[in-house]
């Protein structure tokens, strides 16, 4: 089952092992998006432990240099409660709910023996799906101490490594509540780049030919690009 990063970290870890082993050459950056950015920042908390869980691993702490994300999720109890609330939050839990129930009919597929039946159908919702199917094999007693124990937010002061984050103040998928406290944690952290921006939505930093000539701007991947040339600043300042 996942995990929210427990796990995850350390598979963006062992992903990289197996990608040296197989030529790629150091050192190697993790970058994702949303939830997948929440996974690339605890690969970055886990490759700093490396030596404490990984030592058999045919890969160094130093082959992990950074991570660079994009809208990352990076509190889920309280955005869950807000995506409960929020007229547009509605439809968006709603449509997670509905890819959550495919993934576990796709697991009871794989697995059809691992699955209590009335669990299952207990399933109708984000919270539902932790609560039936998550936490009980984590070993958590309640989905808000799985959600505390999960969120990037609490994670960021313990990054050592370059980081990059790009979030927008205006994603419908997360508490605006929650820009203050993800500027003060990255603000605190030397360690940490955040390029927030007013608009953008949720991995919406894509633009148009319509747009790119609305704004006279041709930058069509904005986000993909301002992490292009922060990976360019950092190797001009390593040499």
């Amino acid at each position: 089952m996942t995990s929210d990063g427990l796990y995850e970290g350390e598979d963006f870890v062992r992903i990289a092992a197996a990608a040296k082993g197989m030529g790629c050459p150091s050192p190697m950056w993790f970058t994702a998006f949303s939830l997948g950015g929440l996974l690339a920042l605890w690969g970055v908390k886990a490759a700093q432990e490396l030596p404490k869980w990984g030592a058999d691993l045919p890969i160094a702490e130093t082959d992990i240099a950074g991570c660079a994300v994009i809208c990352p999720a990076l509190e889920s109890l309280r955005s869950l409660k807000y995506l409960e609330k929020a007229p547009l939050g509605k439809y968006l839990e709603k449509a997670i709910s509905r890819k959550l129930k495919q993934l576990l009919a796709q697991l009871q597929s794989d697995h059809p023996d691992s699955f209590d039946p009335a669990a299952v159908a207990r399933v109708r919702s984000i919270w539902s799906f932790d609560e039936e199917m998550v936490i009980p094999r984590l070993g958590y007693a309640s989905v808000d101490d799985y959600y505390r124990a999960t969120s990037g937010l609490y994670i960021l002061p313990v990054l050592k490594k370059p980081t990059l984050v790009i979030y927008a103040a205006d994603d419908p998928l997360f508490d605006p509540t929650l820009v203050q406290d993800i500027r003060s944690a990255c603000g605190d952290n030397p360690a940490i780049d955040l390029t927030l921006t007013e608009q953008g939505g949720h991995v919406g930093y894509i633009s148009s030919q319509r747009c790119q000539q609305q704004w006279n701007d041709p930058d069509r991947w904005w986000a993909w690009n301002r992490v292009f040339e922060w990976c360019d600043a950092l190797d001009f300042l390593i040499k």
